[in-house]
């Protein structure tokens, strides 16, 4: 009866797990997670790595996001690839690799439309033979649960209207074919920059609305920079799901730029619920833009 309570309970984790996709904080460093289109908007090259350790207090959920994207000027187009791992546990363990394509289509003087696809591998890997259940401790001769992996293939489209080094408005789907196991995750979001009397001082304000699975998540938030460093503050809301609801986080950005590297580190103050005894999450970032700073929006040719 113990075994099958165990077996049962890491059923129900893993589908909770999986019905939500991990959240950033730090929108700005990770462009093609949050919306395809986005592709390929830096100035020529850009490499990107997020990792974020959410809830330590409880063991932590660590996730790693990788990925690399090249703007084609000469066929207004981007392309991109990116590699996700998401450790909700030692037994439980998610991989998604995509590669990324987004066309860019001028509209008028300084306005473009721009729309984006992404396609890959969805992994979900269960390793059984790692769990450690209540029989282990009295039985020598206990059963060990099977390992599992299921591979599936995963895709995204998203859109995005531009203004030349100003702003975006964009909306996107993820999972668009994996309804089943991970529901479709929907994201709008929008991202500015502006320069208030010099091209040394930039605020760039930024904006998500995510739903998947019942759940609604907002993102709000501005970065400020001058010169090479940066500070920004973000708030982000559970607007629904009994198990989140009334939980909310204050973020707190800071960074710097050297040799065009933009190293940034970002906490989460959770507050609300049960949330206050998570010890929030952290988040490091590091982007490398090949052709000069770019503070995750602004693309210096164009979107």
């Amino acid at each position: 009866m113990k075994k099958i309570v165990m077996v049962v309970t890491l059923m129900v984790f893993s589908r909770m797990v999986g019905a939500q996709d991990v959240c950033f904080s730090q929108l700005h460093s990770c462009q093609m997670y949050l919306n395809p289109s986005l592709a390929g908007n830096c100035g020529s090259s850009r490499l990107a790595l997020n990792y974020r350790n959410q809830w330590p207090y409880m063991g932590g959920l660590q996730t790693m996001n990788l990925s690399f994207d090249q703007n084609l000027e000469a066929a207004k187009s981007g392309v991109g690839v990116q590699v996700m791992a998401y450790w909700p546990s030692k037994i439980q363990n998610y991989y998604d690799m995509k590669l990324y394509y987004a066309y860019n289509l001028q509209v008028a003087d300084a306005l473009f439309v721009r729309a984006g696809i992404g396609g890959g591998l969805n992994i979900n890997r269960f390793s059984g033979s790692s769990a450690t259940l209540p029989d282990h401790w009295s039985d020598d001769n206990h059963e060990a649960l099977a390992d599992s992996t299921i591979v599936k293939a995963d895709f995204s489209v998203g859109f995005s209207f531009c203004m030349e080094d100003v702003f975006y408005v964009g909306v996107s789907a993820d999972h668009v074919t994996l309804q089943a196991d991970n529901p479709v995750r929907y994201v709008v979001s929008a991202g500015a920059d502006f320069h208030p009397g010099s091209d040394d001082f930039v605020v760039s304000p930024s904006a998500a609305f995510i739903s998947q699975n019942g759940y609604s998540l907002l993102n709000v938030g501005a970065v400020v920079k001058y010169q090479i460093i940066e500070a920004g503050v973000g708030y982000n809301a559970n607007l629904t799901g009994e198990m989140m609801k009334n939980i909310h986080s204050l973020t707190l950005i800071g960074g710097i730029t050297m040799m065009d590297v933009d190293l940034r580190y970002s906490y989460d103050i959770v507050f609300g619920g049960v949330g206050v005894k998570t010890h929030g999450a952290h988040e490091i970032s590091v982007v490398y833009c090949f052709g000069g700073y770019d503070n995750g929006y602004r693309n210096r040719k164009r979107w």
